[in-house]
Order: structure tokens, then sequence, then C-alpha cells
């Protein structure tokens, strides 16, 4: 049987996962004596406050990465590598970094630097994002185009045939919100987030990170196959890779197209490394999941 490892991309999951936390960085002090000088701050500080400082985007979107490269890590040396990676959102960093894409210090640098520059844009733009669920895609298309008014909003992930993400302002995403439950959406929440990732919104701080951060840094051929998490496409070769990552910021996250690319590919067993209760949900009753969150979950599917 074919197995994809996959990371979650959203940081703020991780502050419930202090003591768990805890254990990984056990686990590879070395490596997380390294992660804690990039970040300039000791983990015994960051833990301490991690429930507030994790929404900050410098630390938000690397806590993810760190605890997944250490889940990741410590699954492979049980069990080898799997026959795909993938990630969504900053996952896709993780998946770099295990595939030998990007070495793990290296892609934990990029998402804090990338961090930084979110910081400045997310003190300066009021911003929201939203999820909806129960809906078609046709009917979100209408939503949105109706709320141009509001503010400009847009559909910022693709998760299942009737659950999406949205971005954008915080008017017009709260009128987004509203115009799906009067077409009888099942589900609609606002996403604690600070900014309206992968929104055309993130464009002028990805073209700066593109431009002063990640065109700085070397990026290998995968010595696994990555499926990406745009457009589902299997991504090998350097070029695809840089192109992938250098669009990520600004560009909607289609898990649904990830789902069907392992489809084809016979792929059934996944293996989630990190909090991923809401990617489990996500898959079919027929996928083999396990839940690689704790070191103490970690198992062969």
């Amino acid at each position: 049987m074919k197995t994809v490892m996959i990371f979650p991309g959203v940081g703020t999951q991780y502050p419930a996962l202090v003591e768990d936390f805890r254990d990984v960085l056990n686990e590879y002090p070395k490596m997380a004596g390294e992660f804690s000088e990039v970040l300039g701050i000791s983990w015994v500080n960051l833990l301490d406050h991690l429930k507030e400082w994790g929404r900050r985007p410098r630390y938000g979107t690397v806590i993810g990465i760190i605890y997944g490269i250490m889940v990741g890590s410590y699954w492979i040396e049980r069990f080898g590598r799997p026959d795909t990676f993938t990630g969504l959102s900053n996952g896709m960093y993780v998946a770099c970094a295990l595939s030998g894409a990007l070495s793990p210090l290296d892609a934990v640098t990029l998402c804090y630097q990338r961090g930084l520059l979110i910081e400045d844009l997310s003190t300066s733009r009021d911003m929201m994002t939203g999820i909806i669920e129960g809906i078609t895609i046709s009917q979100l298309e209408a939503v949105v185009a109706d709320v141009r008014p509001y503010g400009l909003v847009e559909i910022t992930g693709h998760n299942t045939l009737t659950q999406f993400v949205v971005g954008g302002t915080v008017d017009g995403v709260r009128r987004v919100l509203e115009l799906a439950v009067a077409r009888h959406a099942s589900l609609v929440l606002e996403l604690d987030l600070p900014v309206a990732f992968h929104s055309s919104h993130m464009r002028d701080v990805n073209r700066r990170y593109v431009h002063e951060v990640l065109s700085k840094y070397t990026i290998s051929a995968s010595r696994v196959p990555i499926i990406s998490s745009i457009n589902g496409e299997i991504l090998t070769n350097s070029s695809l890779l840089r192109d992938h990552l250098a669009s990520l910021l600004e560009t909607p996250v289609r898990f649904v197209e990830v789902v069907n690319r392992c489809r084809n590919l016979g792929i059934t067993e996944w293996v989630v490394g990190g909090p991923g209760r809401t990617v489990a949900g996500l898959l079919s009753t027929t996928d083999h999941v396990t839940l690689a969150t704790r070191l103490s979950e970690v198992s062969r599917p």
C-alpha cells in the first residue's frame, strides 16, 4: 500500500500542544537549539507564552514547521520515507525539508523571515478569514461577487466540493458568511488568523519575500515526490518547487486536488504530521489515517 505524509499549515492549532512540543524538542535537542537561534528566543520562554505569541506571524507561521519536521523525522527514522509528501499552506515547507529539497534549518529560517514581513502587513490592514461548508462553488462564487461593495473577498481554500475558505476585508468576509447562511450553509466560522493568506491581499508582501528572502536560498530536487497543494501536480525538480513556494502565499490552497492526485496514484494511507483531526475529517472513510500528532501516536499505518 502506498503512503502519503501530509503536514497541516495553520500555526494557531499548536498552542494546545505545549507539553507535546516539549517532548519533540527533547527528542531532537541539537535541532531544537538551531531553531531557537533562528527565532532569537529560548524555547522555555516561547512555550510559556505560546498561546499569546502563537498568533504572531513570526512565530505562528514557524511553530507548525518545526513541529512537523520533528514529528516527521521521528516517523521516517522508524518506518522510512513515505511514497510521497504534501503539505497545506506552510506545511509545504515541512514537505520540502523532509524530502531533501530544503535543509530543515533553511525551511524554518525562510518561514521566520516571511513571518516578519507578514507582521508588518497584519498591523496595517484590517483582514479576516472564514470557513464555509454546505454550499457549492458556484453558489459561493456568486456570493463573493455580490459583496464587492463591502471589500475584496476571495476564495482562498478548496477543502472539499462543499467546504471552502474565504479571505479578505473584515466587512467583506462577514457579509459573505451572512449570505452563505441565507443560502443554507451548514457551517460558517470566523478563523483566528491575522491576515488573508492565499489571496491577492498578500501580493505585495509575497513579492518582497520572494525578492528579499527566497531568492537567496538554494532549493534542490526532492528525493521523494511532493504533491502541490495548489493544483495537485507532482513536484520534484528544483525550479517547480521554487515556483510553488514563490506563489504559495497569494494562491488558493486546493486540498481537493491533493486528494484527487492521491486517488490517481493509488494512495490510501495518510500519515498526518501534526494536529490533523481537521485534515482527517476531510478525507473519505475508505482512507486509512494515522494521526502522528504526538510522538506517542507515531505508528505504521
